[in-house]
């Protein structure tokens, strides 16, 4: 066999091997697609969208919409479970001695916003996390800082909105979190039901109600993804592979950790489905290029929890390649179930 034989032998290889991965990736898209796959992506209120393959960003109308509400002082997004909502939190303004740090809720149905006052003065709204049915959003407010040791930590209280009765529910009346700058509270499934939720505090996570002073200390780790009642996805403390673990709780009460096959690139770039069967993660990996350059790229892989098998779903660029469809990045991200407000928004304000 002469060496231009061998050439085409291996360039036969190659076709066959890209067609094989194109048709594995069009099966596992349409797997997503089976989940309402619309992806919004903070802060940048990007859509992914599985089924057509693109992303775009609805976060300019919606902030003209807004008006002066809210301005340049826009800071974070947190769209709501159905994408009825969205919050927008913002720098404050002075009030005498008080600073005012309100958010702003959005609805996509009327396309107007409001002011919701903080429940105490001189406090900034750091993480959100709305509950499962929307009636409820938990807010996790700093009140002060220490700056006696060598990381600067936060002080924190929990507060819950109703969005029925229009009014804030302290949550741990006696309890206040300590926390280091940076660092992850609330995740954007914190909430197992209506009722309880997990925060995180120092590589610690609790279990809390929004009923009772009731705190409980499940187990060390962070960033804790609920799956639902006594189930979540949380990534091990001082890891520096980031690899998470699947906490389970059965009904006789008795736990126990299963290490699963996430290792994400970010601590928080996991999200969950909205029947909580999946995770998406960003993960990068090695790669060599022409002439033995070492690189590295990320891709958009889909872990079955009930599986418990991970495969890759798509590629995850940092900027659009050439003009090809591309995923952005999956940081702070929530997997919205789409409601008919928001699939009619996103229609009219279609490019």
């Amino acid at each position: 066999m002469n060496a231009m034989t061998k050439i085409c032998f291996m360039l036969i290889g190659i076709c066959l091997l890209m067609l094989l991965q194109n048709g594995c990736g069009s099966q596992e898209v349409a797997e997503l697609d089976s989940q309402n796959g619309w992806i919004v992506v903070s802060p940048d209120l990007c859509l992914m969208d599985w089924k057509h393959k693109n992303t775009r960003s609805i976060k300019d109308p919606i902030l003209r919409a807004i008006g002066e509400q809210i301005n340049s002082q826009y800071i974070q997004d947190f769209t709501s479970p159905t994408g009825k909502y969205v919050i927008f939190t913002k720098s404050g303004s002075s009030d005498g001695d008080n600073r005012i740090n309100n958010i702003i809720l959005f609805d996509f149905a009327t396309l107007k916003a409001i002011d919701i006052k903080p429940p105490i003065n001189n406090a900034i709204p750091y993480d959100i996390a709305w509950s499962p049915s929307e009636h409820n959003i938990l807010v996790m407010y700093i009140t002060g800082n220490d700056t006696t040791g060598k990381e600067i930590c936060y002080y924190g209280h929990l507060f819950v909105y109703n969005m029925e009765t229009m009014k804030w529910l302290p949550v741990q009346k006696d309890v206040l979190f300590k926390f280091k700058r940076g660092y992850t509270t609330l995740t954007r499934s914190a909430w197992e039901d209506e009722q309880t939720f997990l925060v995180m505090d120092n590589s610690k996570i609790y279990r809390c109600t929004i009923t009772t002073d009731d705190i409980q200390n499940i187990v060390d780790g962070d960033y804790a993804y609920s799956l639902g009642k006594g189930r979540f996805v949380y990534v091990l403390p001082i890891n520096p592979f980031g690899l998470c673990h699947l906490f389970t709780v059965d009904a006789k009460g008795s736990s126990k950790n299963i290490e699963i096959d996430i290792y994400p690139s970010s601590w928080t770039s996991l999200v969950v489905s909205p029947d909580r069967k999946y995770v998406l993660y960003r993960r990068r990996y090695l790669k060599t290029y022409m002439f033995g350059h070492p690189g590295e790229e990320y891709n958009a892989s889909l872990y079955d929890i009930e599986k418990k098998t991970s495969k890759v779903v798509g590629e995850i660029y940092l900027s659009d390649h050439g003009g090809k469809p591309f995923i952005a990045e999956i940081d702070r991200a929530v997997w919205i179930k789409p409601c008919p407000e928001f699939l009619a928004y996103i229609a009219k304000t279609k490019k």
